[in-house]
């Protein structure tokens, strides 16, 4: 049992120093994102947020010609975007970055410098050291560094897949970017991201379609 709790506090720590994740987060998103980001997989609405604000940050830095030090949360409402305060410049961007995905180019909602990369990471450490465990219990310190040295190899191309089938497919055709505003306080996950400018988009959901009424039908009478 002590093991255990030991492990539960040492792998997340160990896959934040060694896993590319959210740059310049706190350490303490190790711990935070993976219950966020099992919120965003159980909700079709947040997921849908998920590929846009990574489109979003995509944009930005097609626009400025370099990757810069940004980062996404998702709320139910929209998301925010951490590290920029140019409330112009996040809307516009983000209204572009829905208009592609739209049009289907589904690319723009991968991101490998995000939470994901750093949970699936957090994924493969667990996944070599509770194999060790049950299999070669002697040898756990082996089946940690193994678990780090695979994680930090196939972390970003593992997180590509998983974002590719879980986020790149999301629905987006029916979301519409309405507002964006500086936000002071923020969900408690951006509290733990780099940087005090916060730039909260806001997303509405149109409601679908009504379907129109068929041609009446006419019968003979005899």
């Amino acid at each position: 049992m002590g093991l255990l709790v030991l492990l539960l506090v040492l792998v997340p720590a160990l896959a934040w120093l060694l896993v590319p994740g959210p740059p310049g987060a706190s350490p303490l998103v190790a711990y935070t994102l993976p219950g966020h980001l099992w919120q965003v997989m159980r909700d079709k609405r947040r997921r849908s947020h998920q590929a846009l604000v990574h489109a979003t940050m995509n944009v930005i830095e097609e626009r400025t010609g370099s990757p810069l030090r940004l980062n996404g949360v998702v709320e139910e409402d929209g998301f925010i975007v951490v590290g920029l305060s140019d409330t112009h410049l996040v809307l516009n961007a983000a209204r572009e970055a829905l208009a592609r995905l739209q049009r289907g180019e589904r690319r723009l909602a991968l991101h490998l410098r995000c939470g994901f990369t750093l949970v699936v990471g957090q994924a493969i450490v667990w996944g070599a050291v509770l194999t060790t465990l049950v299999l070669m219990p002697r040898l756990a310190p082996a089946g940690i560094l193994l678990g780090l040295g695979l994680a930090t190899w196939l972390s970003r191309p593992a997180s590509r897949i998983v974002q590719h089938l879980l986020i790149a497919n999301a629905d987006v055709e029916r979301l519409r970017v309405t507002r964006a505003e500086v936000r002071r306080g923020a969900h408690p996950l951006a509290l733990l991201l780099p940087g005090h400018r916060r730039v909260k988009v806001f997303v509405a959901q149109e409601p679908l379609a009504a379907r129109s009424p068929g041609p009446t039908r006419r019968y003979r009478a005899y």
